[in-house]
């Protein structure tokens, strides 16, 4: 998504927002209305942010091999491939590598906070909503698909999970989520937080009161994304409008 609202009287490239899933069973890039008609991805661009989507080794549609690359660890080809993609762009001149943001949600906010763990120096911020902390702790069949038998795949669990990468994680990190998740549970985001601190950072949380997996309602849905937007604009340098902070 090139950025609208990027000035045309200057040779220097804009900043970039990464929209990451990057998990199992998912497909972002693909031909469909839904790729257009995006709207918060459409907002940053017209703000004067790129947006970038990349489908990493490890989604669907693409081949058994293709899916199969994140099997014993989650959180490793995910963030190359995101990375790799991010500085093919920046070495072309089409972003600025030094002004890059991240957010998702469920395995997208572990992606951002992954990302901004491994590649630090890259993604300099994110939003990160709902994000699995630790599989070890999360119920869908898909973990043990990927990462074997918790008490007996112990390493595997350990190195993809996000509480011993705490100190790794510099950049400006948002949490968003809901306090009746039933799908990834509120203690993910409470339980990186509580490793955060115990390296002496401190991170904002944005809780959703009686939401759930999926946001519900106009109002919710407005201040997730009135939130989320505020917080990548900032970060990147760029103008805050003012319906950001208008009261509806």
């Amino acid at each position: 998504y090139r950025p609208t609202g990027h000035p045309s009287d200057t040779d220097d490239p804009p900043p970039c927002v990464v929209w990451v899933y990057g998990g199992p069973h998912s497909q972002y890039v693909k031909r469909a209305w839904e790729v257009t008609s995006h709207l918060l991805r459409q907002y940053l661009r017209q703000q004067g942010a790129a947006v970038l989507v990349v489908d990493n080794r490890g989604t669907n549609n693409r081949g058994t091999e293709f899916e199969a690359a994140l099997g014993g660890r989650l959180g490793s080809v995910e963030v190359a491939d995101q990375a790799a993609a991010v500085r093919d762009l920046a070495a072309r001149g089409e972003i600025d590598p030094e002004r890059v943001a991240i957010t998702g949600w469920s395995y997208g906010g572990f992606m951002t906070v992954m990302c901004m763990a491994r590649e630090p120096d890259l993604f300099r911020l994110g939003v990160a909503g709902a994000p699995v902390v630790e599989w070890s702790g999360y119920d869908t069949a898909y973990t043990e698909r990927y990462l074997g038998h918790p008490a007996q795949q112990t390493d595997a669990y350990r190195d993809s999970s996000l509480p011993g990468r705490a100190a790794e994680v510099t950049g400006d990190l948002l949490l968003v989520h809901g306090t009746l998740d039933e799908n990834v549970h509120l203690r993910h985001s409470r339980r990186l937080i509580a490793a955060l601190q115990a390296v002496g950072r401190a991170v904002e949380l944005v809780l959703f009161p009686n939401q759930r997996h999926r946001t519900r309602g106009n109002a919710a849905i407005r201040l997730r994304e009135r939130r989320t937007a505020a917080h990548l604009l900032e970060g990147l340098g760029l103008t805050l409008p003012e319906e950001l902070f208008r009261a509806e």
